[in-house]
């Protein structure tokens, strides 16, 4: 084989290895809280590049929290809390908030990339239902925005009776669905698919670990014991690519490899 007419391949194909992981986002953690592999609170997308670490329950979301096996439905594979733990015990949003992050009503994980990777996210995508009255809320948070209101990320549109009292607390127009979602990948209604978008500077190079919280709670002074939320398939989108020092160690090796080979041949 003609070692000039392979140079430009085997350089094509060493720059297409280094920047492969920046073409094009995937998901990089995904949590469906299905126990095949023997805990339905650990990443099953197992990407390379990061760790990607279990689901872990707030004080209060973990005292009230299961995975539900009795329904017949998607319901049955996702993550539920029910009764009195979903309530804030506050009719003022603003209140119910800061109750909601003092006893704990979240769970979080924690994305780390590996040593010269860096991660670019794009969005979290998430199924969310719930069963109860209209004073439902959702919120997610993040390690780099802050787990304060102030910074908080939105997700649809703001309930304009909340906007003069609490920056960003979202009224997710969950109500009305009935229990967990009906037959086997069953409809979730208005919470199915829901985005958090995340494609800022941001979320853009992150190098060190981020951990994103998801609180769920009642805006209201009493809860029925039939109240529930159900959280299910938490998807966080993007790339895990090289930092430029580790691109550009992997290009000096294909520098070095087409250097052999053209001494081999010479």
């Amino acid at each position: 084989m003609n070692t000039i007419r392979t140079l430009p391949v085997i350089t094509a194909l060493c720059s297409a290895f280094a920047f492969a992981s920046m073409a094009s986002a995937a998901v990089i953690a995904e949590y469906n809280f299905n126990d095949t592999g023997g805990d339905p609170y650990a990443d099953v997308a197992n990407a390379s590049g990061l760790d990607a670490g279990n689901i872990t329950p707030g004080a209060q979301m973990d005292a009230g929290d299961s995975i539900p096996t009795t329904y017949s439905s998607e319901g049955a594979g996702s993550y539920a809390i029910a009764g009195a733990n979903v309530n804030a015990g506050s009719n003022s949003t603003s209140t119910a908030w800061d109750n909601a992050q003092t006893d704990g009503l979240y769970f979080e994980f924690t994305l780390t990339p590996d040593g010269g990777q860096t991660l670019n996210l794009t969005n979290l995508q998430l199924d969310v239902a719930y069963r109860g009255t209209d004073a439902f809320r959702l919120a997610v948070t993040s390690s780099l925005t802050g787990f304060d209101y102030g910074d908080q990320l939105t997700i649809t549109t703001e309930n304009v009776n909340d906007a003069a009292s609490i920056p960003n607390i979202l009224q997710s127009n969950l109500d009305g669905i009935d229990l967990a979602p009906l037959g086997l990948n069953g409809d979730w209604g208005a919470g199915a698919g829901t985005i958090i978008d995340l494609s800022s500077a941001t979320f853009d190079n992150i190098s060190s670990a981020v951990t994103f919280r998801i609180y769920g709670f009642q805006a209201q002074t009493s809860s029925d014991s039939n109240d529930a939320l159900f959280f299910d398939n938490i998807q966080v989108n993007g790339a895990v690519i090289p930092e430029p020092a580790s691109a550009a160690l992997i290009l000096s090796g294909c520098a070095g490899m087409l250097l052999m080979r053209r001494r081999r041949r010479a």
